[in-house]
């Protein structure tokens, strides 16, 4: 169910979630579908027991603008997590200095 979530992060046709993602307070969770479906995505294989957030990284422990991303299916008890460049999505899309480039996803089940 997860890999479908790593998609949304990967794909430059998606960033239109990832944007909807960033624009929810810090650490607050959401539905993923919701997210998907307010971003005007449709996806069927994404079940309504997958959330998501975000979080800061310390600057000094990261390249300056990146954030921590987290999904998190409450049913299956897996979750994954990604480091991204927010810094690189706001360049293209806002306007924002940009500081490179990617996503590196990590995936955790149990």
């Amino acid at each position: 169910m997860l890999d479908h979530c790593a998609t949304l992060l990967c794909e430059a046709r998606h960033e239109a979630f990832v944007l909807h993602l960033l624009d929810l307070p810090l650490g607050e969770w959401e539905q993923v579908d919701a997210l998907a479906r307010a971003s005007g995505l449709t996806f069927e294989e994404i079940a309504p027991t997958i959330f998501a957030a975000w979080l800061d990284l310390p600057a000094e422990e990261h390249e300056a603008g990146f954030v921590f991303i987290l999904f998190h299916d409450f049913e299956l008890g897996e979750t994954m997590t990604a480091t991204y460049n927010r810094e690189r999505l706001w360049a293209k899309h806002r306007g924002a200095k940009s500081t490179g480039a990617g996503m590196l996803p990590r995936r955790v089940e149990g």
